[in-house]
């Protein structure tokens, strides 16, 4: 909350690798970690259109992120606030049934596809940052859908503004396994087809 009111700390190649290492079992690998904390060094060119000098990202607010998201709202268009507010709802279902379909996995003593999953998206972290968000309260209100839903705007606006930076992003990667929950591709994919 004090972030969205009073804007965060200037977000980092290292930084970004931190907080995805911090959401996995320490000692795991982490290449989504890794390609964050070397992107200047591997593609110092590119990266200088996204990461700036002082610190901070050019696809993201560097202000109080309320007034981004209240603009975002105004002047959004009742399909993509539709399409955020489906995508939103969807994800949480998709989630709870995998946590279902886990939890009926441990009680049978037999780890298949459902577990693979749940690992793998605590490996590769995007998606189950976005996941963990949805299904952090029993009780999700309309006020909630709503948050997340705006929420979900932003990020792809982020990934817009990036595809308009850096031509040629492989957004192909997302439908990589656990990556990106699958409600969320056609969400994302929709407004980023221009770049394939």
């Amino acid at each position: 909350m004090t972030t969205v009111l009073r804007g965060g700390a200037a977000i980092t190649p290292q930084g970004i690798g931190d907080v995805l290492r911090a959401m996995q079992p320490a000692g795991w690998y982490n290449p989504w970690a890794s390609m964050a904390e070397y992107t200047i060094q591997d593609v110092p060119d590119l990266a200088q259109e996204v990461f700036l000098p002082d610190g901070g990202m050019s696809t993201l607010p560097d202000r109080p992120v309320l007034d981004t998201l209240l603009r975002l709202v105004d002047t959004a268009d009742l399909d993509d606030l539709r399409d955020a507010w489906q995508a939103s709802r969807a994800t949480r279902d998709w989630a709870l049934d995998l946590y279902a379909r886990v939890e009926a996995e441990i009680e049978a003593d037999l780890l298949d596809d459902a577990a693979y999953e749940w690992v793998m998206g605590r490996t590769l972290a995007p998606g189950m940052l976005l996941m963990t968000i949805d299904v952090s309260n029993r009780y999700w209100s309309p006020t909630d859908q709503a948050s997340t839903s705006v929420g979900l705007l932003l990020v792809r606006q982020a990934l817009r503004d990036l595809d308009d930076k850096v031509p040629g992003c492989q957004w192909e990667l997302l439908e990589s396994p656990a990556v990106m929950p699958p409600p969320l591709l056609t969400f994302f994919r929709a407004s980023l087809a221009r770049s394939e």
